[in-house]
């Protein structure tokens, strides 16, 4: 049996799969490998082609910057080392931010010396000339030769430590040149980690691809893999893309904002004429309301052009030096108005060269161009003046003088320069210019003016002249000054002016010359000098406004508006201020006249000060004496009546004294007999007052309690207004004071009439007390001194003050009632009193919410002394026979009676006569004399003076309803033994008797 055969298949060789495969592999890696090259060199021209165009706008920005510096430098205004140190300031404050973090602008001068260096500030004003990278390049040298041979512009590479990062990095930097201050500006960027980024991203393919052949068993999954890992990895290369986006666009933000705000127009223009980007103030300096309706308008930069050759010259100057300086056009308004221009510009290049587009700067001069040619004008008049206009060094020797200068002085203008001032000034007068002309021009601002001589180098004539020296500084060199002499030729009025200043120094007024059109004083008298302080070198050449002599700007008005009416001004008074500050009173006249062809005032003033003031001193002094006779005719009277008061209370006292002698303590009768010795002690404090007003306001100072004080004031008070209800919130825990009980009283009463006279139809009176203790602040707003005080705070429902009268309320004789009666003496003497026991007295008030009256007096450590109730048993008694002399029947028997309570013999004299009569009948029998110093016909002096000739020894009780002080005093002082106060009680009646009687 024949086997059957199967028939072989005819398979691929193991091997070819293995190498398709592998080809396959090896063509999609060399596929991968080309893509990855191709798209990692577009994406690296890409990134750096972004980089090149922020450095570009970063350096711009800060070239733009700094050109008003340069400006300033080219037009000599400053020195260039004042420019650099400027500009360095400048720049070192221009700082940004890019993906690396803060970046900043470098600065370095030719000669390789390292001007702002911000994050290696050790490097500035050190020389880096030989600072290289780590391939041996010459960083320093590369940038000072980019700068010098593209000075609008150019990009250097080199290696560089990042802030922070050990290893060398590549940077791209990009400089433009400050040929003026022979430096330049720029910035760079590190592009190595943004290409690492990159590299990194496109490796981890290229790593894949390979491994690739290495899985080539399981090509479904490797590729799976790869696709998987691939799409990861671009993934991140776009968010990384973004992410440096949005950071070049908050770069960009920043310099946009540079770029918003500058004051100077800057453009960017296309090659042709096509406008790409203008900032505001370049937009509103042609008359646009934005830089967006600019732009969009369509009309191209050839437009704004006057002249159109002046942009082709501009263009071409661009194309030919790749930067443009301080070219001078006109430029045409939206408007169709003209402005003058001056324009810096440079061009934007590629790195193969070619025009990206033009960027430049625009300033509006045409203000500076009229300044100088009104500079011009004012030449012209100064050379064609009459009066001599002289520049020269400040050694003498002259620079410029004028037509009519060269005319006087005899020299012709190509000798000008060969003069000097010593030359044209004669023998006796250069001892004046030595003396007194340079001192006073070698200090800053200095300046001379007055009479000098000039000869005629020509013909020997002599000039008078009057001149005016003083210096200024040279504009183009602010170190350099010069000397102007400007005189006028007097000749001719000075005989007569030598004849008026005669009349016109000795004036005793004071007189003054001034130019009507600007007020300049011309001249002065010694009159002046001596009234206002101001000599007349220093008057000369100033205004009144300057000497401030107006004390009240509404007089030199009058006069002003007097003057262009035409009208004179005759004997007006008014205030003027001397030099010193004092302000003074006077009466002047004024008048203007032609002087010299220039419309003149002349103003005489007189001093009046001495004058009124003795006239207010005269009449002062009569309203004083006047014044003064009337407060002693007041005080007389206020004497009299205290006097006659006390008589009548010394009966009333003396009759209850012995009214309470038929009581025991406690029967009513008792009581009521001491409440009337109470107000006979109140009647009596009352008359204490008016005896102190009459003797000039001496107070008897004991320590007092307020509230027991104000308790019984306001007792008394509400007595007679039943229709007021008191409020008494009174400290029981304050100090005691140190006072005249009498004059506290007075003035709590002066204050409870005045809430009283406030509330005519009833209301509600608030008395507070309390501690306090004022500060130094508080104590000063007062005018007092710090420290414990007894606050005492009166307050009324009342109609309230407005604040003009809360103002004067405390004026004597001012009142609001004198049509009522008012006086206007009651809050003035409660506020003398206060004053005079070291306190404070102050109010508050507004209409129709009541009054305040605060008062602040000194608070004491001491307790008030208690007063023993007069008891029967305590009175001292004795023995003995008085003589009693009185011109008061009544006082005489109560006073008799208390007497003979006492134990004592009373003999009665109605008279000094009749005590006289007595005293020498019965003086061995008379031990004692208690003698009324007030009484008709014979005094009690006379009387004293009598009984001393019939006994020196004789013991005399004075008794007065005055108080211890004038003539009481004086016949005191005579050898008398006591004296005892009308109204009297027996307790003290009782005391002095024994006292003298038995000491």
């Amino acid at each position: 049996m024949k086997s059957i055969e199967q028939p072989q298949t005819k398979g691929l060789p193991p091997g070819k799969p293995i190498a398709l495969i592998i080809i396959l592999a090896i063509f999609s890696l060399g596929v991968f490998i080309a893509v990855y090259e191709h798209w990692m060199d577009s994406l690296y021209e890409q990134v750096e082609l972004q980089q090149r165009q922020n450095l570009i706008q970063v350096v711009s920005l800060a070239r733009n910057a700094v050109e008003p510096v340069l400006r300033r430098v080219r037009s000599g205004e400053i020195s260039p080392a004042e420019a650099l140190k400027q500009i360095r300031l400048h720049v070192r404050t221009m700082t940004y931010t890019d993906q690396y973090g803060k970046n900043y602008i470098f600065m370095s001068s030719y000669d390789g010396t390292m001007l702002v260096q911000p994050f290696e500030p050790q490097k500035e004003l050190t020389n880096q000339w030989d600072l290289r990278d780590v391939h041996g390049r010459y960083i320093i040298r590369s940038l000072v030769q980019a700068a010098r041979s593209y000075p609008a512009g150019s990009f250097v590479r080199y290696y560089y430590y990042l802030p922070g990062v050990h290893a060398p990095q590549e940077k791209l930097a990009y400089v433009v040149g400050l040929p003026e201050l022979q430096c330049y500006i720029g910035t760079g960027m590190y592009m190595q980690q943004a290409i690492r980024e990159q590299r990194e991203i496109l490796s981890r393919v290229q790593y894949s691809a390979i491994g690739l052949l290495l899985v080539v068993l399981i090509p479904v999954t490797a590729a799976i893999l790869i696709i998987l890992n691939r799409n990861r990895l671009l993934l991140k290369e776009v968010m990384t893309r973004r992410r440096v986006e949005t950071e070049l666009k908050n770069s960009e933000a920043k310099f946009r904002s540079i770029f918003e705000n500058a004051v100077e127009g800057i453009y960017q223009s296309a090659p042709d004429g096509r406008l790409i980007n203008v900032n505001p103030a370049l937009a509103h300096a042609v008359g646009y309301e934005s830089a967006r309706e600019m732009i969009e308008s369509g009309i191209g930069i050839d437009y704004y052009y006057v002249d159109n050759a002046d942009r082709e010259r501009l263009v071409q100057a661009l194309h030919e030096k790749g930067v443009v300086k301080d070219y001078v056009l006109r430029l045409k308004r939206r408007d169709g108005s003209i402005a003058w221009a001056k324009s810096n510009a440079h061009v934007i290049r590629d790195e193969q060269g070619n025009i990206l587009y033009y960027e430049g700067s625009v300033e509006d001069i045409s203000a500076r161009r009229e300044a100088e040619q009104t500079v011009r004008r004012l030449a012209a008049v100064v050379r064609h003046s009459r009066e001599l206009v002289n520049l020269a060094e400040m050694d003498g020797r002259m620079v410029f003088l004028n037509e009519t200068g060269s005319a006087m002085l005899g020299i012709d203008q190509d000798e000008v320069e060969t003069t000097t001032i010593m030359q044209v000034v004669p023998g006796q007068w250069k001892d004046l210019l030595e003396r007194e002309v340079l001192p006073a021009l070698e200090k800053a601002g200095g300046n001379w003016e007055g009479d000098l001589q000039y000869v005629n180098l020509k013909t020997g004539a002599l000039t008078d002249v009057h001149a005016l020296f003083f210096t200024i500084d040279d504009p183009e060199a602010g170190d350099r000054r010069y000397l102007v002499n400007i005189s006028l030729d007097v000749s001719r009025h000075k005989q007569a002016e030598d004849k008026f200043m005669k009349v016109f120094m000795l004036a005793p007024d004071g007189i003054v010359i001034t130019r009507m059109r600007d007020g300049l004083i011309i001249d002065t008298n010694l009159g002046f000098e001596e009234i206002s302080g101001w000599k007349r070198g220093e008057a000369i050449t100033r205004t009144s406004l300057e000497l401030n002599f107006w004390a009240d700007p509404a007089d030199r008005v009058f006069l002003t508006e007097e003057l262009k009416a035409g009208r004179d001004v005759l004997q007006r008074e008014f205030r003027f201020r001397r030099r010193d500050g004092t302000v003074r009173e006077g009466i002047y006249s004024a008048r203007s006249i032609q002087i010299g062809g220039e419309l003149c005032l002349v103003f005489v003033v007189r001093d009046i000060t001495d004058r009124r003031r003795l006239e207010d001193d005269r009449r002062k002094l009569e309203l004083q004496l006047h014044h003064s006779q009337k407060m002693d005719a007041i005080g007389q009277l206020a004497g009299g009546v205290a006097h006659d008061f006390n008589n009548i209370l010394t009966g009333i006292q003396g009759n209850a004294s012995l009214m309470k002698l038929d009581y025991d303590p406690e029967h009513p009768h008792y009581h009521r007999l001491s409440q009337i010795e109470e107000q006979v002690v109140r009647g009596a404090n009352l008359t204490r007052q008016l005896l102190g007003f009459a003797r000039g306001g001496k107070s008897e100072v004991k320590t007092v309690s307020v509230n027991e004080l104000i308790r019984k004031t306001a007792q008394f008070f509400l007595e007679t207004r039943r229709d007021i209800k008191a409020d008494l919130g009174l400290d029981d825990g304050i100090f005691t004071v140190e006072a005249d009980a009498g004059q506290i009283e007075q003035v709590l009463l002066n204050l409870f009439i005045n809430a009283g006279h406030a509330m005519p139809k009833g209301g509600e009176l608030s008395i507070r007390t309390t501690k306090e203790r004022l500060s130094q602040a508080e104590a000063k707003a007062f005018e007092t001194s710090p420290g414990d005080y007894v606050k005492i705070a009166v307050s009324d429902s009342g109609v309230g003050m407005d604040h003009e009268t809360l103002s004067r309320i405390f004026e004597p004789f001012f009142t609001t009632r004198s049509q009522q009666g008012g006086t206007g003496l009651g809050l003035a003497s409660a506020y003398g009193i206060i004053r005079n026991h070291g306190g404070a007295i102050h109010a508050t008030s507004e209409p129709g919410r009541g009054a305040t009256f605060s008062i602040y007096l000194p608070s004491s450590q001491n307790k008030v002394a208690q007063q023993d109730q007069a008891q029967t048993k305590g009175w001292r008694t004795g023995s003995g026979s008085i003589l009693l002399v009185d011109d008061e029947p009544t006082i005489l028997d109560t006073a008799s009676s208390l007497l003979n309570t006492l134990g004592y013999t009373v003999y009665q004299a109605a008279s000094g006569q009749e005590a006289v009569d007595a005293y020498r009948e019965m003086h061995d029998r008379i031990d004692l004399v208690i003698l009324d110093m007030i009484m008709p016909g014979m005094s009690g002096s006379q009387t004293v003076e009598t009984l001393k000739t019939i006994d020196p020894e004789v013991k005399v009780i004075l008794s007065s309803g005055y108080s211890l002080e004038g003539e009481v005093k004086k016949v005191m002082e005579t050898g008398c033994r006591g004296f005892i106060q009308k109204p009297y009680i027996i307790s003290e009646l009782a005391e002095i008797v024994h006292q003298v009687l038995h000491p």
